[in-house]
């Protein structure tokens, strides 16, 4: 059986002192034992570039490390579940993801599983104010002082939460409903603007916060100078937006179908031309460089150009193929053989029994196989 070994790394070099003046250098790598999935963030920290990704059992936990962002060195140590998303803080690596997986590592290089005992899915972990605090699945937060032991403060929502973010004396947790900020991570207030965003990531430099994700339209843009009041800022994309990062003197976002902008201020915002289609899922900062990862390279190389969301119809001649819907981790959800439709309608019964969250819907068409990315609301 065919296997994909792709996985793509974009290292964005800044040359001279004039922001913009950049230079885009693509470089694919074919690390071993990365199957159809490779990596899904990545975070720099301690002097080195730390990617996070893998596959929920076959395949197991993904962990490599970079100097640079060129030169890489496969740390996996072995674990079932995939991982989400890694922090640097106080020392320590902290590493979330599948079935609430947490990994701890004072060098990135040996890792150890601390259990929590809630079982959900983590998306994102950050550190700040002497607390590690992690979010996650149907509202989950769990805070640790040390990355060993941990808590789960009980919020009264059921609404996920992809992002979490330590800047400006608080924190801020953002996800498919709007935005919680606390001060010391245990006590949250709701802050749900309106409309209410998408964010898929956050971060805070230049006295604002920077939200970033997905719309009706494509990409979500907004900014905020205290995470309650947010203004939205025009994206000129039709393409979801996964992580936003600073440094170097300007932001730089991420997102689907090999979009990158890059903005000064946080409001104008410039299209960059990367030459590849792959949906870029983290980027970071460091050692004078960006790197983004991308991962779904089998599903995401043919992704169209329109974004989906909740009932999207999909005007394909599907009649006798086999529609198929996968978590972004890359575990098929369902699937349904299309007997008597010419097109498929979001409405469809494969919806009906899908939780709240973010989709790949693959469809073999006539002519070749389309994957769209679906927000289940």
């Amino acid at each position: 059986m065919k296997k994909w070994f792709i996985v793509l790394l974009i290292i964005i070099s800044i040359i001279g002192s004039a922001i913009g003046q950049v230079t885009w250098q693509v470089t694919w790598t074919c690390p071993p034992n990365i199957d159809t999935l490779g990596f899904f963030n990545i975070t720099y920290g301690n002097g080195q570039f730390v990617a996070v990704g893998g596959h929920t059992i076959p395949g197991g936990t993904t962990i490599y490390t970079s100097p640079d962002g060129i030169g890489w060195t496969n740390r996996s140590p072995g674990y079932s579940f995939a991982l989400l998303n890694a922090t640097y803080g106080n020392n320590l690596y902290v590493a979330v993801g599948d079935s609430e997986t947490i990994l701890t590592s004072p060098d990135a290089i040996t890792w150890t599983s601390r259990s929590s005992g809630f079982g959900k899915r983590l998306y994102d972990v950050t550190y700040g104010n002497n607390l590690y605090v992690a979010v996650g699945w149907n509202g989950t937060i769990l805070t640790s002082s040390n990355g060993t032991a941990w808590t789960n403060r009980n919020l009264s929502t059921s609404d996920s939460l992809f992002c979490v973010v330590y800047n400006n004396n608080q924190f801020v947790a953002a996800g498919t409903r709007g935005v919680l900020t606390s001060p010391d991570g245990i006590t949250w207030t709701s802050r749900t603007p309106a409309p209410v965003p998408n964010f898929l990531d956050i971060m805070y430099a230049n006295n604002q916060y920077i939200g970033v994700g997905a719309r009706s339209t494509g990409g979500l843009i907004c900014t905020s100078p205290d995470a309650i009041t947010w203004t939205p800022r025009t994206s000129g994309t039709s393409h979801y937006l996964f992580a936003v990062v600073h440094g170097g003197g300007q932001y730089v976002a991420a997102g689907d179908s090999g979009t990158i902008l890059t903005s000064t201020d946080g409001i104008t915002w410039t299209g960059r031309t990367t030459g590849i289609t792959e949906l870029l899922f983290g980027i970071a900062y460091g050692n004078n460089v960006y790197v983004a990862v991308s991962n779904l390279k089998a599903i995401a190389s043919n992704v169209a150009n329109a974004v989906s969301y909740a009932a999207p119809k999909l005007s394909y001649s599907v009649r006798g193929q086999t529609l198929q819907i996968y978590s972004l981790q890359g575990k098929l959800i369902a699937q349904k053989k299309i007997e008597s439709e010419t097109y498929f309608d979001g409405k469809s019964e494969l919806y009906k029994n899908l939780s709240k969250g973010v989709y790949i819907v693959r469809i073999p068409t006539n002519n070749a196989v389309v994957s769209r990315r679906v927000m289940v609301e």
